[in-house]
């Protein structure tokens, strides 16, 4: 106790005592020594990127993502609460089908995504920290980090090409032609 006002900087702290040179009330003089050694971390995990959708815009469903924090967080404190997935400006109910994988390092898999993905629209994943805690027991600010994509899942008949012309043959006429479609 009393430390407080010494060890309120984030930082490692050393704290060592030793008996020598301390006495008792009958003058009897201290011996050995102790140590402890803790370090103070305040600032709050925050998502700073997620894997790229590829290709985007797409015509698959997406089955995980991949999400990078600042530093490493208590996975079981990041579940599919923390995050949000609308389409086309609705929300999309989640539920614990969703379930959270370290990677490696800070890197985070979202797995289960494939059943919310499905359907055509403009996706946009966000997280939101304020559910989320690092490994020193920081919490997470509110919303932290939005990530679009577009679902088509319209075939098209050659993808990249904009004028499209399309081999129609028409029975009635005897012969074939192009139209433009």
């Amino acid at each position: 106790s009393g430390l407080d006002g010494f060890t309120s900087d984030e930082g490692v702290y050393d704290f060592f005592i030793s008996a020598a040179g301390i006495q008792d009330t009958w003058g009897n003089t201290g011996i050995g020594f102790d140590s402890d050694t803790w370090t103070v971390e305040t600032t709050s995990p925050t998502v700073i990127d997620m894997t790229d959708v590829t290709p985007d815009p797409r015509n698959a469903l997406v089955a995980s993502v991949e999400v990078v924090f600042d530093e490493p967080i208590a996975l079981a404190s990041f579940t599919y609460a923390d995050i949000t997935l609308t389409r086309g400006g609705a929300a999309v109910t989640l539920n614990d089908s969703i379930t959270m994988s370290l990677v490696s390092g800070n890197t985070y898999r979202i797995n289960g995504l494939g059943a919310f993905t499905t359907a055509n629209g403009t996706h946009v994943l966000t997280f939101h920290g304020n559910g989320i805690n690092d490994l020193a027991g920081n919490v997470g600010l509110g919303e932290v980090h939005r990530f679009p994509y577009l679902l088509d899942d319209v075939q098209q008949f050659c993808p990249g090409v904009e004028n499209l012309f399309r081999i129609a043959f028409l029975d009635e006429l005897g012969f074939a032609g192009f139209v433009h479609g």
